[in-house]
């Protein structure tokens, strides 16, 4: 798996609207979840594609032991998704068919463009980790 990585999912677009991109495992810090099995139900509706156009279900995830400031802050975790690989392959034409159409919905311009001028899975989810 090569991060970053990106929930393609259409059910977690509907109902969130948001591009719901993994930088790295575990990822940063998180609200810690009250519900164990309602964020397992979540998360594994996610499908994500990696920088090659692998597809990946999260199968489990834990909590990580917390280091620096963020030991101080009781809510708050780093989270390790355990993945599975579907053996899928998701085509870069299709991940660019999908973020302009996303972008546009959104009325996000600006990713509409790096979307539309991009020539790898990269190219696209390298410009939104520079924005976070």
């Amino acid at each position: 798996m090569e991060f970053p990585i990106y929930d393609i999912s259409e059910e977690t677009w509907v109902k969130y609207k948001e591009n719901n991109i993994i930088f790295e495992n575990p990822d940063c810090p998180y609200i810690k979840p009250r519900n164990r099995n309602k964020y397992l139900d979540r998360i594994r509706k996610f499908i994500y594609v990696d920088c090659n156009g692998d597809i990946y279900k999260i199968t489990d995830y834990r909590l990580c032991e917390k280091k620096g400031i963020w030991k101080y802050i009781p809510f708050m975790a780093s989270i390790e998704f355990q993945f599975i690989k579907t053996g899928e392959h998701y085509s870069f034409e299709k991940f660019k068919d999908l973020m302009i159409k996303r972008a546009i919905e959104i009325e996000d311009g600006i990713n509409e463009k790096i979307a539309r001028n991009a020539t790898s899975f990269r190219d696209i989810l390298a410009t939104h980790e520079k924005k976070n």
